[in-house]
């Protein structure tokens, strides 16, 4: 999230370090964020050139990340809405 905002929730979730275990590491969902998009950017690049049809995001919301990936970028981000959890 950019912004005043984001900043400022980046602040409160790095003063709760100490609560993951990692007092001395106040920026570690910084890095936790990096290396969990790299492994996802990863994953759709592996797949998105094999004539796979569909990928769906779980839990993604409308992220956008998955239309980097794809050439037909409207046909790359489908949200489906279903009531079961």
């Amino acid at each position: 999230m950019a912004g005043p905002k984001g900043a400022m929730l980046s602040d409160l979730f790095g003063g709760g370090s100490a609560h993951f275990g990692l007092p001395d590491w106040p920026n570690f969902h910084k890095t936790w964020t990096a290396v969990r998009t790299r492994f996802i950017d990863d994953q759709i690049q592996k797949y998105a050139g094999s004539g796979l049809q569909q990928l769906v995001n779980l839990g993604a919301g409308t992220s956008g990340v998955f239309s980097k990936h794809f050439e037909n970028k409207k046909r790359s981000l489908k949200l489906v809405k279903s009531g079961k959890r």
